[in-house]
């Protein structure tokens, strides 16, 4: 789906001249130490905070990521929210 998210989501405000937005809010997983293949290692949220248009959270700690969750379905413009695994247990 990134290209939906990078090439659709995060242009839309700026191809309508600012009417319209699009309210999404993406939670992905990153971080190594789970024993994984290369293909499920990779860690993008350098490469989405590179795409004008989306707003790229990185929450440290679960309270980080309980607080940010609210606000990111409040704004109007597609946001990311890149979790460490080691968050989840």
């Amino acid at each position: 789906a990134l290209d939906q998210v990078a090439n659709t989501a995060a242009i839309v405000r700026y191809m309508s001249g600012g009417r319209f937005g699009v309210p999404m809010v993406l939670r992905t997983v990153t971080g190594g130490g789970r024993q994984v293949g290369a293909q499920h290692s990779h860690s993008l949220e350098g490469w989405f905070a590179h795409v004008p248009g989306l707003r790229v959270l990185a929450p440290a700690t679960v309270a980080d990521a309980r607080g940010m969750l609210w606000p990111a379905l409040q704004d109007p413009d597609p946001v990311v929210i890149v979790e460490h695994a080691r968050l989840y247990p």
